[in-house]
């Protein structure tokens, strides 16, 4: 008596899943992992120039960094007269309610008659604001 014996074999097939360029940094995720592995392989296409950065440096740069970011933001705060009545430790908790944007040239923040709902501190660079004058004949 023969049995039907089905046999599975299993491929590895590598696939491409994304394309990395000049000034993308990459490895992030992997060091945050907790197995500490890569979860992709990365091939150079062409002959590459890169820097690289161990995770111990990478975690110890990454706290400086936040702190040195930190101190910087609550110097740009310090810098409006309205918030100068707190403390350094509320000033601090007020970190975590701002939003810090780049604006590009000719970037409309809001326009005339829209909902006000931020206030906003100019900390780089100008703004010109306009108005709708009517005029009567």
């Amino acid at each position: 008596m023969t049995k039907n014996v089905k046999q599975f074999y299993i491929y590895n097939l590598m696939m491409k899943v994304n394309t990395l360029d000049s000034g993308v940094g990459f490895g992030e995720k992997a060091i945050k992992n907790k197995n500490n592995k890569w979860e992709a392989t990365v091939i150079a296409n062409e002959e590459c120039y890169l820097a690289a950065l161990d995770k111990e440096n990478y975690e110890k740069f990454m706290a400086d960094a936040t702190k040195r970011e930190t101190e910087w933001k609550i110097k740009v705060v310090e810098l409006y007269p309205v918030f100068n009545k707190f403390v350094r430790k509320v000033k601090t908790e007020l970190l975590l309610y701002l939003t810090f944007m780049d604006v590009k040239v000719n970037h409309v923040l809001f326009k005339e008659k829209d909902a006000a709902d931020y206030v906003y501190f100019i900390i780089e660079g100008k703004f010109e604001i306009t108005k709708t004058i009517f005029f009567e004949r």
